[in-house]
């Protein structure tokens, strides 16, 4: 048996919950003593222990020395996830909080972790099981759309008018055939119920316009992706305008395009997507995007969470950003 790595690993080799073990693990009185003793005797006979947190960042802790958990996923391939960092330890270090910057399996595997740290900003990276594993402390989710906010603060974008703005645009533009595009990891499964696809879904109900949705994996073959991309490509009885769900599916959707002799072109074939990062610049065409905010939103959630700690009192919020769409320089015109 391979050692388990955190309390995911251990609540999966003994067939209960994550926060069960915590609790076993910091001789909770909500656990009984027969779970305590086969999680402990797991955790002993892996040597399993918790993790040191080495990446700290110290600044002159005007917050009444505040030590804040900052939880990111390990997933490198998300370019919205490291823009959504680099804001938050830029904003810490600009309100002189002293910070940590875990990965989810670290934070996770420390019992102890709710009592080591003051409060935690955390992105859509975290399962809603794993919540009760950091207390009752002050928190802040970031770009949260698939949990209530019954006790932590939320700030996030306005998905369902981004999609509404995405489906404006495709109808200015006057296509009457449009196909929706997403990626598994980054809907996951809850594509059909996020609020930016069901906003698209919306604004376009009562035209006569014809959607087609396609999907892919960034960790599975892309072959079916790109068949399925070609046979939408070459019915050319008309137009055709795509809905990126967000960067990472616009520049696949322009890789697949590439790779079989095809490009945008304006009034035949063109793509809108949701998010305005790094990885949109790397694309051979400009394309309309729907920005998101990233950034700011980030911001703000670390001012909530100061906020937070300075009125503990107050009403849970979730804060909505209103997105707008970014034209590249030099777009056409529907006349065009």
């Amino acid at each position: 048996m391979q050692n388990p790595k955190n309390m995911k690993e251990i609540a999966r080799i003994l067939g209960i919950s994550t926060v069960s073990v915590s609790l076993a693990l910091r001789n909770s009185p909500r656990v009984s003593g027969e779970l305590k003793e086969r999680v402990l005797k797991l955790a002993e006979s892996c040597n399993f222990k918790t993790r040191d947190y080495p990446r700290s960042r110290s600044r002159k802790n005007n917050v009444k020395r505040l030590k804040i958990a900052v939880l990111y996923s390990e997933d490198n391939t998300d370019s919205v996830a490291p823009t959504i960092l680099n804001a938050v330890m830029k904003r810490l270090a600009e309100k002189d909080v002293s910070f940590n910057v875990l990965s989810c399996s670290e934070a996770l595997s420390d019992p102890f972790l709710s009592a080591t740290f003051d409060g935690f900003l955390y992105y859509y990276n975290l399962d809603e099981a794993d919540l009760p594993l950091l207390g009752n402390k002050p928190q802040v989710a970031i770009m949260n759309d698939y949990f209530d906010c019954n006790n932590f603060d939320n700030c996030k974008v306005h998905n369902e008018l981004a999609g509404k703005i995405a489906a404006d645009y495709l109808l200015g533009r006057g296509f009457h055939r449009i196909l929706t595009v997403w990626e598994e990891i980054s809907t996951g499964e809850k594509q059909d119920c996020h609020p930016r696809m069901l906003g698209f879904r919306e604004r376009l109900a009562k035209s006569d316009v014809s959607i087609t949705p396609i999907h892919f994996s960034r960790k599975k073959d892309l072959a079916p992706f790109a068949q399925a991309l070609k046979e939408e490509l070459d019915r050319r009885e008309e137009p055709l305008g795509i809905f990126a769900f967000n960067d990472l599916t616009a520049f696949q959707v322009c890789s697949v395009l590439d790779l079989q002799g095809r490009w945008l072109e304006p009034g035949k074939l063109e793509m809108i997507c949701c998010d305005n990062t790094f990885l949109l610049k790397q694309l051979p065409t400009p394309i309309p995007v729907v920005d998101l905010h990233i950034e700011k939103v980030a911001a703000a959630a670390v001012d909530r969470l100061v906020y937070r700690f300075q009125n503990p009192e107050e009403n849970f919020v979730e804060i909505l950003f209103k997105p707008n769409l970014v034209l590249p320089s030099g777009n056409l015109s529907r006349s065009e």
